[in-house]
């Protein structure tokens, strides 16, 4: 994976995003989000975590408890509970 969307916000993610889940199943649109989230700094990392809601996967909610960090962090709140309510 290049680090080509390294310092990409939500916004800027969200066409590739989608693009990624019209042509792939939720593991490869999770797999593919994960390894971005992955090389991101822990702050935009934790902003850019709402997307994972959007797989419909439930390995998602792992994969934030694991790589986000505190659920005091606004946006990993709101990603666990879009993520549950699928």
């Amino acid at each position: 994976m290049s680090d080509e969307y390294q310092f990409s916000d939500s916004r800027a993610l969200s066409a590739p995003f989608a693009e990624q889940l019209s042509r792939q199943p939720p593991d490869g649109a999770l797999a593919w989000l994960s390894a971005i989230l992955a090389t991101q700094a822990p702050m935009l990392r934790s902003s850019n975590a709402i997307l994972l809601a959007y797989t419909g996967n439930p390995a998602a909610i792992a994969w934030l408890e694991a790589n986000v960090g505190s659920p005091v962090a606004g946006q990993w709140g709101v990603a666990a509970a879009l993520a549950t309510n699928r």
